[in-house]
């Protein structure tokens, strides 16, 4: 389960610059052979890592996807004490919890894919009362930009998630760079709502009323949109 730790330690250090005011996202997809159990165990030990990490690890979250995967997102801003100590954690969190490893195990339908993510802030969109837990709904979509293009869609971007907040857009919208796992070429967005039906509602409503007539904001879209090839997309719930 945690063999990206062993990873990352022999190549520690391409994050020896790690600050405190990088947020980085620890990604973990799979697939199972029961959503539910999967489900049941994870909201157990998810908050007990949590809470055994004294303030590394922020949040972590299960979610179950319409392509059949599952995903772990887990968010630190101490990504080198995540890598020092995550396999801890997890350990001192199991004893409250015997036979979940195996059962986890058996669980299980197929290999798990580590990846970690570096959160790009002047992309994002966050609402100031943004908190996690109130969205159960997010849509992902995975892609890649050519490596002699990350600079152009990465401006245009920055302008376009500016532009959105001066529209009045107050949706949350997040990018995420891959750092290790992915490509380094490789883009994720999340975009949180309380379902699918008030995402496609609320996406609608952007569209209609904020993004469709402004001018600027389709002459970004001209610039991002061809530079971006699809890796995936699915649309992912939070498991309680």
């Amino acid at each position: 389960m945690y063999s990206l730790v062993v990873i990352l330690l022999s190549a520690s250090q391409i994050f020896a610059q790690t600050t405190t005011t990088n947020n980085y996202l620890i990604m973990a997809e799979s697939r199972v052979k029961s959503g539910s159990v999967f489900a049941a165990n994870q909201s157990k030990i998810n908050p007990a890592i949590v809470k055994v990490s004294n303030g590394v690890i922020y949040s972590r979250t299960a979610h179950r996807g319409e392509s059949g995967r599952t995903y772990v997102w887990t968010t630190t801003y101490q990504l080198g004490q995540f890598i020092d100590h995550s396999w801890d954690f997890y350990m001192t969190a199991l004893k409250d919890f015997p036979g979940m490893r195996e059962a986890d195990s058996v669980n299980s339908n197929g290999p798990s894919y580590r990846s970690v993510w570096l959160m790009m802030n002047d992309m994002c969109q966050i609402p100031k009362d943004f908190k996690s837990s109130n969205y159960a709904f997010r849509r992902v979509t995975i892609f890649t930009v050519p490596f002699d293009k990350v600079d152009e869609f990465e401006d245009a971007q920055t302008k376009r998630s500016a532009l959105a907040i001066k529209l009045g857009i107050t949706t949350p919208f997040f990018v995420y760079k891959a750092r290790f796992g992915y490509s380094t070429n490789t883009y994720m967005t999340s975009e949180p709502d309380e379902s699918d039906i008030a995402y496609y509602a609320h996406r609608k409503e952007r569209q209609e009323q904020k993004t469709n007539n402004n001018a600027e904001w389709q002459a970004l879209s001209k610039i991002t949109s061809p530079l971006t090839t699809n890796v995936r997309i699915d649309q992912i719930y939070i498991v309680k």
